[in-house]
């Protein structure tokens, strides 16, 4: 255990990091699992870079939403600039890091609107 956890804290890459979440996920890591993962999820926090204004922005709106339909369009037009190549000073407009948490984000607000039918 303990030198999983060095291998965790040593590791400098996100995707690195994300590539030994899955090969953990697939073992069994028995009554020191939550050890584990929270050195793991520690560590993510700490290479995941903070969310950019323009991301924390679409996030407001998307927590703004109070219809389906109104989700749905929003939905819909993320995904379009998720596709575009939208690029400010020579770099993405919207980080990878950044989009899955929107799509989190729209996710959990999803199912708040299914649930309140």
């Amino acid at each position: 255990m303990n030198n999983l956890i060095a291998r965790i804290k040593r590791t400098s890459e996100l995707k690195t990091l994300n590539e030994l979440g899955k090969a953990l996920f697939e073992h069994p890591l028995g009554i020191h699992a939550g050890t584990i993962w929270m050195h793991y999820n520690a560590r993510k926090a700490e290479l995941t870079p903070e969310l950019s204004n323009k991301a924390a922005e679409i996030i407001d709106f998307v927590k703004a939403c109070k219809t389906r339909m109104k989700l749905g369009k929003v939905g819909k037009r993320l995904y379009e600039l998720q596709g575009e190549t939208h690029q400010v000073n020579g770099n993405l407009a919207i980080a990878e890091t950044d989009w899955r948490i929107i799509w989190d984000t729209y996710r959990t607000r999803k199912e708040e609107i299914l649930s309140n039918k």
